[in-house]
């Protein structure tokens, strides 16, 4: 899914591509050190979002699913191949 809110798309150069059979995680790593973000930021920030919208704790998958949108709406493609 590529993101429908332009806004959110980071800047060319610190968009990072997919490798074959990455996972989410491991993407977001990465993506975090493109950034100079705190380890585990986009973990947090997806499991708030998760959580926020379900009204309780999110569960890991959910929480994974809340990652794969945020890389893929920061980066403008698909994230992962997989959790």
């Amino acid at each position: 899914m590529i993101s429908d809110n332009p806004h959110r798309l980071l800047p060319a150069p610190l968009r990072i591509k997919v490798w074959p059979e990455e996972t989410v995680y491991s993407f977001a790593n990465r993506l975090e050190q493109r950034l100079k973000a705190t380890k585990g930021v986009i973990s947090h920030l997806a499991y708030a979002e998760a959580a926020r919208s379900l009204g309780r704790r999110a569960t890991p998958g959910q929480t994974t699913s809340q990652m794969v949108r945020i890389c893929e709406a920061m980066c403008g493609l698909p994230a992962v191949n997989g959790h």
